[in-house]
């Protein structure tokens, strides 16, 4: 730790910044120690909802350092909660921001590149599993649940993206698929330049995240404005955005046989799919459009900078 204040004074020094943003809490200490600007702190979700297992002197350093901060941001209402359940006392309340999607880059339409070309070409429909590789995304559920759906929808098939995840995760992922016999349906795709993106949700039918914990996922909103059925996990965030029934579905992160209904009526009910596409498109335009999040996060810089 010493060390890593040691190099950030160093570059701060080099860069002479007016405002330090630090993403991710649990940077926040080292930087907080070398700095005594103006500081705006944003939390992801997993370094504020785990905090309680993180060593006492690190969960004291990061409650400090939130107290400490000008500005805290976040991306959900219940993320927020937390955020001054666990700090107390704040400078002012926690700004609730999104990361923001761009809703021109990420549309309804066919795909416009070679992966997705690659996918609208595996001859059924897709189920997009949005999420990495590690324990936290219970990628064993989503596989174990898609080979239920599929003795429904025997033509469907599971993608999945690998990301800078555990490649042992990945392996017993693979190895799952391989004992419940659907490994021919599933198909794990490595990173694609992020522009490439949108085009896994315009082929999917559906999308699916069951985290055990998350704050508001890109994956959602990139979801909902391509027009791609989202079921996710049922948490507190995500019941800002998803209304059950109405616009996707919430499931149990550990609920194999609820989510492979869903999955079943989601791929067998295109009008239902159409429905929550275009209920999801206005949500997105309304409150999770990259410009709108940009906006307001520069005026805060501005606001810190005077």
């Amino acid at each position: 730790m010493r060390w890593q204040i040691l190099m950030l004074r160093y570059l701060l020094w080099r860069i002479q910044p007016q405002v330090v943003h630090v993403h991710w809490a649990g940077f926040a200490p080292a930087v907080m120690s070398a700095w005594r600007g103006p500081t705006v702190i944003t939390a992801w979700g997993s370094d504020i909802y785990r905090a309680g297992e993180r060593p006492a002197p690190d969960r004291l350093a990061l409650q400090r350092s939130l107290r400490q901060a000008d500005v805290v941001t976040c991306d959900s209402d219940d993320l927020a909660r937390e955020i001054a359940g666990l700090a107390g006392t704040l400078r002012r309340p926690v700004d609730v921001l999104q990361w923001g999607v761009d809703v021109d880059t990420f549309a309804p339409g066919p795909p416009i590149h070679p992966i997705g070309r690659q996918l609208a070409g595996l001859g059924g429909p897709v189920v997009f599993s949005a999420r990495n590789f590690t324990p936290l995304y219970n990628q064993d559920t989503v596989v174990r649940a898609f080979a239920l759906a599929r003795r429904h929808v025997p033509e469907a098939v599971l993608v999945m993206k690998f990301h800078n995840g555990l490649i042992e995760e990945r392996d017993r992922i693979q190895a799952l698929a391989n004992e419940l016999g659907i490994a021919q349906a599933v198909v794990i795709i490595d990173s694609v330049p992020y522009e490439q993106m949108a085009d896994f949700y315009r082929v999917a039918a559906v999308t699916v995240s069951i985290p055990s914990s998350d704050a508001t996922p890109m994956a959602l909103l990139e979801a909902m404005a391509c027009g791609s059925a989202p079921v996710f996990s049922d948490l507190p965030s995500l019941r800002e955005w998803i209304v059950d029934g109405q616009n996707g579905y919430l499931v149990a992160s550990s609920d194999v046989d609820m989510l492979a209904l869903r999955l079943v009526d989601l791929l067998q009910k295109p009008d239902l799919r159409a429905d929550f596409a275009r209920r999801n498109r206005a949500i997105v335009i309304e409150r999770g459009s990259e410009a709108a999040s940009a906006a307001a996060m520069q005026a805060t810089y501005r606001e810190l900078a005077r």
